[in-house]
């Protein structure tokens, strides 16, 4: 935060387009903090930020879905924290797998399923076709607002396709 917060001229807690900060995690490494060390990362934490930072990309180079903003971070408890979102698990379980909630392990999850989750598409679920031109034919208007500091539903995903 403190990298990024004044890039808009004004030191408020708030980055007001996370896209224009250019914040490097290495800078935190603890070797730069020599006498005291519970305020930097060591080498494998800097690396998983560089991975949270980074869009997700399965191990066959499938896009899965975009990366955190920089600025998201108080929300990461409900993502990145190593304890799952509650409906996650469920979802994959009951609606992809079709298996019980306690025989499914979201610590297991790969491309194969994310796959067969995007083919089955149960209940529609996944919204990726931005094509809304039925709903404008109708008259239907858009009033749409997303803040960029969401740890949990991802603000690119509103806006790319």
């Amino acid at each position: 935060m403190k990298a990024c917060d004044a890039l808009d001229g004004v030191s408020d807690g708030v980055i007001s387009n996370p896209r224009n900060c250019h914040f490097r995690p290495e800078s935190l490494l603890c070797k730069y903090f020599e006498s005291n060390t519970s305020g930097c990362f060591m080498p494998a934490q800097v690396v998983n930020l560089h991975q949270i930072y980074q869009d997700y990309i399965e191990t066959n180079g499938s896009y899965i879905f975009p990366a955190f903003e920089k600025g998201s971070e108080s929300f990461w408890q409900y993502s990145v924290s190593g304890t799952t979102w509650s409906l996650q698990p469920l979802y994959y379980a009951l609606k992809v797998l079709n298996v019980s909630a306690h025989s499914f392990d979201p610590y297991t999850l790969n491309y194969s399923t994310i796959a067969l989750a995007e083919s089955l598409d149960p209940g529609q679920f996944i919204s990726s076709n931005p094509d809304l031109n039925p709903f404008f034919e109708k008259n239907g208007k858009v009033l749409h607002y997303h803040g960029w500091a969401d740890g949990t539903l991802f603000p690119y995903s509103l806006y790319s396709s």
